[in-house]
């Protein structure tokens, strides 16, 4: 895996801007157990989850049974179908993590206190600066408030973790459902918790799009190991990813779709060499 990425130059100099990747995180994995001599699995259980009794929280390698752990669904079409399965040792510190929502609350109420960490490392970690992200949390405001939170998202399990220390707030939501808007339902939680007028969202108007145009965005997409297939079946528009999950979409826009059923929406790109991208990938066929 170092190899994949050690020798890329760097996309800036460190301290001078902000890019979340993986990568970073996966290398961050690999210090850890160099500096301690323990694998990772072995340093945040001795470290972390049993100091704080988190009992339900631990790193998946594939190599053990985890009880009770709930399966991950995606959608094809108009049907729930399993998500496709990854061995989740390959994102190793990267995401390869599950937990429960009371052991998150376990969690959160640790930093607020120097259970783990001492005050100073807890205030650097979350000091505003201009890149809005701290030492693994996003930082921003809310509601007029301060806000800390980080989101995770692999292969139909999604997470939302929204703090607001200043209100001693918390809101944490876990789903196994990979089309479930987490960011928005927690963020809307949180709106009601604190008094706020929430609206619940409506699904946009369809847009009128002339044929021509959706003629020329069908065929095939590809990058980053996968593919997107644009086709059309009557009326009925749509894409297959890796030729195995039916999108059901219509145009809101000339360029910009949305889920028939569910609130997600995409976007095709014309790039400046004239070709057409969709979900980052070229057109190719």
């Amino acid at each position: 895996m170092l190899r994949l990425f050690i020798d890329i130059p760097l996309a800036f100099t460190p301290g001078t801007s902000f890019s979340y990747n993986n990568s970073g995180y996966y290398l961050l994995g690999m210090l850890i157990e160099n500096i301690t001599g323990l694998t990772f699995d072995n340093f945040v259980s001795d470290k972390i989850l049993g100091p704080l009794g988190m009992e339900n929280t631990g790193v998946d390698d594939n190599k053990k049974i985890i009880h009770k752990m709930s399966t991950s669904y995606d959608a094809s079409s108009e049907d729930f179908i399993p998500c496709e399965y990854m061995d989740m040792s390959s994102s190793f510190s990267a995401g390869s993590m599950y937990s429960t929502v009371d052991d998150l609350y376990i969690w959160d109420q640790a930093l607020y206190a120097e259970k783990l960490v001492t005050k100073n490392s807890m205030e650097l970690a979350f000091k505003s600066n201009d890149f809005n992200y701290g030492f693994g949390w996003f930082l921003d405001q809310r509601y007029g408030r301060r806000r800390i939170h980080h989101g995770g998202a692999y292969r139909g399990y999604r997470s939302e973790m929204h703090r607001y220390p200043d209100e001693n707030t918390s809101v944490m939501m876990l789903t196994n459902y990979d089309f479930v808007p987490l960011f928005k339902l927690t963020e809307s939680l949180t709106g009601i918790l604190f008094g706020e007028q929430i609206s619940v969202p409506t699904r946009p108007h369809a847009y009128s799009l002339d044929e021509r145009i959706y003629a020329n965005y069908m065929g095939t997409y590809e990058g980053y190991g996968c593919k997107a297939t644009v086709e059309r079946n009557g009326d009925q528009l749509y894409f297959i990813w890796n030729e195995e999950t039916v999108i059901p979409f219509y145009p809101i826009s000339e360029t910009s779709f949305h889920h028939t059923w569910y609130d997600w929406e995409c976007k095709f790109i014309y790039e400046n060499d004239g070709e057409i991208s969709f979900l980052g990938m070229k057109k190719t066929v």
